[in-house]
């Protein structure tokens, strides 16, 4: 009797904790969710709803539209001169072909504007040419205040003053990590360098640059902070970034919501950029789910609960599990089987297929691509192997697909342009 009153004033003092947990969690911060998401249609702190707001009235007749799939698929090829590409977050991801696309799409006189805490290597190592004493390019510096004040270096917008970005957190003003720009990677005594200061913080800092590139431009700015709807709400702010986006063109405009993501095996799952390291987000499922009041209560209550099972049940009452042997892999035993009965019975068209399935199980763990976006084309481009034999192997495959019968050698030149694709691609 003694032993179960024990129990019972160690659950009284276990939910009297949690309830205080309960009890803070509730009360700090409520369902705002104060997270740098720079999401175009998001209405907290730190979404961009205001903004893409101004650029479509901006825009005027012209279209703002979102690239929801890659750079590569969304942005248009040869359109000449009065487009735009916006990004606005943590930090792009691109691959090769987004970067090649990016890099025409400006070269043909449009405009890019990417906000940023960085830059992946890949495009900017396009941009600079290592023209001021040979630096090689590094991801931003940085500084640490509660606000700072940000000023244009352009002649035309010089006398418009300073404007003041603030960071808050919980409606509490913070210290806040400002990137910017080293001055070792402008030229002002080479007169055709290609980065350009345009702006900076604090008076000293360079926050804003161009870079020309063939015909076009782009305009980097490492202060995405500065574009969110807590800051323009105010108006200096707000006429800050209406000065900062009248470097645009007035044509059509690509607003990018896809690279903050990148999809790997039919998932969409978010990442951030260090310099050239790619990693998993801070913000997380349990992130969200720590904003919202209810949600933090249903989760701190599953803790306890998970907790006070343990500690009653921690007792084994089963036998011991017997240990069993791990299964062994017969994968490839099955493959072989299954290939050696389809070529005793001569059926080679039904080979055909099946080794077709594994080159694109194969194209799917290695590229990423699936059957929705799989061509010759791009498919050549990212593996590095020739047009002419990636073509080689759908031509062969479509002959053999589209017959009923097919012959020894068919399936042995499909199955030779299978092995040379293994052998050469990258």
């Amino acid at each position: 009797m003694q032993q179960r009153t024990k129990y019972i004033i160690f659950a009284a003092v276990t939910i009297l904790i949690l309830t205080l947990l309960f009890y803070c969690a509730a009360g700090s911060g409520g369902s705002v969710n104060w997270k740098e998401t720079y999401k175009e249609g998001e209405k907290a702190p730190y979404g961009l709803f205001i903004l893409r707001q101004m650029m479509s009235d901006y825009a005027g007749e012209n279209k703002v539209k979102d690239i929801e799939d890659t750079v590569f698929d969304d942005l248009p090829e040869g359109t000449e001169g009065d487009e735009n590409y916006i990004f606005i977050g943590e930090s792009p991801f691109y691959d090769t072909s987004d970067v090649n696309r990016l890099l025409e799409f400006v070269g043909n006189g449009n405009k890019a504007f990417i906000a940023s805490k960085s830059i992946p290597t890949d495009l900017i190592d396009f941009l600079y040419i290592e023209e001021c004493n040979y630096e090689f390019w590094q991801d931003y510096a940085h500084f640490s205040d509660t606000a700072v004040a940000m000023t244009f270096l352009h002649s035309a917008l010089s006398d418009s003053g300073n404007f003041e970005i603030k960071y808050k957190n919980n409606l509490q003003t913070k210290s806040y990590q400002w990137n910017y720009i080293d001055r070792k990677y402008f030229c002002p005594e080479n007169a055709g360098a290609v980065f350009v200061p345009m702006g900076e913080a604090n008076f000293q800092y360079v926050n804003f640059m161009k870079a020309h590139y063939k015909r076009g431009t782009f305009y980097f700015h490492t202060n995405p902070m500065a574009f969110t709807n807590l800051q323009l709400l105010k108006e200096r702010p707000l006429e800050y970034a209406g000065l900062t986006f009248s470097h645009l063109h007035r044509g059509n405009t690509y607003w990018d919501t896809y690279s903050r993501t990148t999809e790997l095996f039919g998932r969409r799952r978010n990442f951030k950029i260090s310099g050239d390291k790619q990693a998993l987000p801070d913000e997380g499922p349990l992130d969200y789910i720590l904003s919202q009041r209810s949600l933090a209560w249903a989760w701190y209550l599953l803790l306890g609960m998970t907790l006070l099972y343990l500690l009653f049940r921690a007792k084994r009452r089963q036998r011991v599990i017997p240990v069993l042997e791990p299964n062994t892999n017969t994968s490839l035993e099955f493959v072989s089987t299954v290939g050696y009965l389809y070529y005793q019975q001569k059926n080679h068209r039904q080979l055909a297929l099946e080794k077709m399935k594994f080159f694109k199980t194969y194209l799917r763990d290695r590229y990423g691509m699936t059957s929705k976006n799989l061509t010759a084309e791009r498919l050549s481009k990212i593996s590095e192997v020739p047009f002419e034999e990636v073509k080689n192997i759908f031509d062969k495959f479509n002959i053999i697909e589209r017959s009923d019968f097919a012959y020894e050698e068919h399936l042995i030149k499909f199955h030779l342009a299978l092995e040379n694709f293994y052998k050469k691609c990258k």
